[in-house]
């Protein structure tokens, strides 16, 4: 991943640290690639179109090194319903 951030003219932002399962970053999706596998490669609980600019994600902010994750699961488990 690059120091910082990858930045396109409308002043969006990739998610620096963001790789997909096959260890792509950002700069290697393409257009195709994209409306392709965008939707299918997870990581740090996002996609590429989620994650990247060219891909219609990223973000407005300056992000941080690591992505939020989206989802944050309990690692306890539920108590029984009654």
């Amino acid at each position: 991943p690059s120091a910082t951030p990858s930045v396109n003219p409308t002043g969006c932002y990739d998610y620096i640290d963001w790789v997909d399962e096959n260890g792509n970053e950002c700069d290697d999706y393409t257009t195709l690639l994209c409306l392709t596998q965008g939707q299918n490669q997870n990581n740090y609980g996002m996609n590429a179109n989620e994650a990247c600019c060219d891909c219609g994600g990223g973000t407005f902010n300056i992000p941080s090194s690591t992505p939020s994750h989206k989802y944050n699961p309990s690692t306890l488990p539920s108590t029984h319903p009654t």
